[in-house]
């Protein structure tokens, strides 16, 4: 942690340096100036949802980074601005990943951060390193490849084709797995749920032309498994 002294409690800080309202996982400082994290003590962020206090505080500056996270091509320039005020952030513009779509960004390089649209507003309150989100495009009823390693999360696009949509998982070497279905603004659609062998789609009432994520995370391990959607609780044959 940089910047000087912080005063006041975790409670006070809460809403200050917390990124999202429910992630629990902000940087918080006590009133006997120790920085914890879930109420263990640390002396340097470490986490995708810490904040780092901008030197002099409030109106302090502060530099927003990127990185185009496995991507080729030029990434964009880190953006230097007053603590507190509003960005627009880049978009895709200079750099690709092959095989993949950009979607935005991410507060963690596994994706399992906060997200924020390209062109979106973003308001900087801290030192923070922004992550390029790479998803991959599902067509209906074609079965696509899918890999992940323990402890991180592939994440699917799809444009929905009906009211109710069934997303469908076949397994390689891996053979357990949670999804979970969220709205384009990121917002989740129905619990998130363990797939494996004998329980391999899930069902989900959406708004057919609306564009869907689904963010895919292993029980354990890591290794390969397919996915696709359709409007059938049958799995296309492929």
């Amino acid at each position: 942690m940089t910047g000087g002294t912080v005063y006041g409690n975790e409670t006070t800080l809460n809403t200050a340096l917390r990124n999202t309202a429910s992630n629990g996982h902000a940087l918080y400082v006590s009133n006997y100036g120790t920085a914890t994290r879930n109420g263990t003590p640390i002396t340097a962020p470490g986490s995708g949802w810490d904040q780092t206090i901008p030197s002099g505080g409030a109106g302090g500056t502060v530099i927003v980074s990127y990185n185009i996270n496995g991507g080729t091509g030029t990434t964009p320039s880190s953006q230097t601005v007053t603590a507190g005020s509003s960005i627009t952030l880049p978009s895709s513009s200079g750099f690709a990943n092959t095989g993949y779509t950009f979607t935005g960004w991410n507060t963690n390089s596994n994706g399992q951060g906060a997200n924020y649209d390209a062109g979106s507003s973003y308001t900087a309150i801290g030192n923070i390193t922004l992550y390029a989100k790479w998803d991959i495009v599902l067509t209906a009823n074609t079965c696509t490849d899918g890999s992940v390693t323990s402890g991180g999360v592939q994440w699917f696009r799809f444009t929905a084709t009906a009211a109710t949509q069934y997303l469908h998982v076949s397994f390689g070497t891996l053979t357990d797995l949670w999804v979970q279905l969220y709205d384009s603004n990121y917002t989740t659609v129905g619990a998130e749920t363990n797939l494996y062998s004998s329980t391999r789609y899930i069902s989900r009432t959406v708004t057919a032309g609306q564009v869907y994520y689904i963010r895919v995370r292993p029980y354990s391990g890591s290794g390969t498994f397919r996915v696709t959607f359709n409007a059938s609780s049958t799995a296309p044959t492929q």
